[in-house]
């Protein structure tokens, strides 16, 4: 595996490889919070000043993940490890405890979505990311960084960026929310739960773009440990104690089989559900033509409804649609009912 790089505009430039994991010194593969996970091994990591060591991966009996700097025989080695399954829109959570504030200005934490890792595109695209370094410049006022890098690009595409300095200690929880039309990138002081609000973040950063600026395939998730420009003159040893991904929700499947029985006043509905469906709409028109876009009825909770104050012999023609947090799923068939 080639090592490959990626620019960081307006500040240096940074870079981001392959895929790995491990539960074991020295393994090339590890299985840690859930997933598998490739190791980087012998090709360089970031811009290339170190190259990636098996043995500055691992799992400590506590569970916790352990990233690297270290040094054999004068040549200085990192850590770079990332899943080996794909992993698409929704939430990435996770937790740092390392010597944030006090890096060595070349070294250059991060953690990031990374298509080329799997071959999904080229370097500088299909990245988003959140890095700690002050990228080799000892009198930079910002030690860290959000990028994001399209879902296009050639060997140096350009990157959305927002560059922040860090004050807030050692633990860090981390999290990417990523959708096809944003993405908001969080670091909380300390230890905080999955779903805590973005309000309360120490740093925080929304990006909107369309398609074409926002990574739109699932790709690996990566952590590394490396330097930017120059090798380290310290040894290092970074804890990742969590790491979650959450999937973001699919719209609802729609629902089928729609069927009306009209009685004096009014039209009950019944269907059969569509999957991942937590609430209905129902649409109600005069002609097929004119089931109305706007629902007469939301938040429907079962797979049944009962139209009533409905006027005897007219023609009233209906469907239905599932609605969950990700939105609202396509539109069952068409029935007609004329109350009695």
């Amino acid at each position: 595996m080639k090592p490959l790089q990626h620019q960081f505009v307006s500040v240096l430039s940074v870079a981001t490889l392959l895929v790995a994991s491990v539960m074991t010194v020295n393994a090339q593969t590890i299985d840690w919070a859930g997933y598998t996970w490739n190791v980087t091994q012998s090709d360089r990591v970031g811009d290339g000043t170190v190259k990636g060591n098996l043995s500055n991966v691992l799992v400590d009996d506590s569970g916790d993940l352990h990233l690297k700097l270290s040094n054999a025989n004068g040549v200085w080695t990192g850590a770079e490890l990332g899943t080996s399954k794909n992993l698409g829109f929704g939430s990435y959570y996770w937790i740092f405890d390392a010597p944030l504030t006090t890096f060595e200005p070349q070294v250059v934490l991060g953690a990031f979505t990374y298509g080329p890792a799997a071959g999904i595109g080229k370097d500088a695209s299909n990245e988003i990311d959140i890095e700690f370094s002050k990228w080799n410049v000892a009198t930079n006022v910002n030690n860290g960084d959000f990028n994001i890098f399209p879902a296009t690009g050639g060997t140096k595409g350009v990157n959305s960026s927002n560059l922040w300095n860090w004050t807030s200690g050692t633990v860090a929880t981390c999290r990417i929310d990523w959708t096809p039309t944003s993405v908001t990138e969080s670091v909380w002081s300390g230890v905080v739960d999955v779903n805590a609000p973005t309000s309360s973040a120490k740093v925080k950063w929304i990006y909107n773009g369309a398609a074409s600026a926002i990574p739109q395939a699932a790709v690996p998730f990566l952590f590394n440990l490396w330097t930017y420009g120059s090798a380290p003159t310290q040894a290092m040893d970074v804890t990742v104690k969590s790491f979650q991904y959450i999937p973001a929700p699919s719209l609802p499947g729609a629902p089928s089989d729609l069927s009306a029985a009209p009685g004096p006043h009014l039209t009950t509905l019944n269907w059969t559900a569509g999957s991942g469906a937590t609430s209905y709409n129902i649409y109600r028109g005069y002609s097929i033509g004119t089931v109305a876009a706007t629902p007469v009825a939301t938040g429907v909770a079962a797979a049944s409804y009962t139209d009533y104050g409905l006027t005897t012999g007219n023609r009233y023609f209906y469907k239905v649609a599932a609605v969950n947090s990700a939105g609202v799923s396509g539109q069952s068939n068409v029935v007609v009912s004329v109350p009695k």
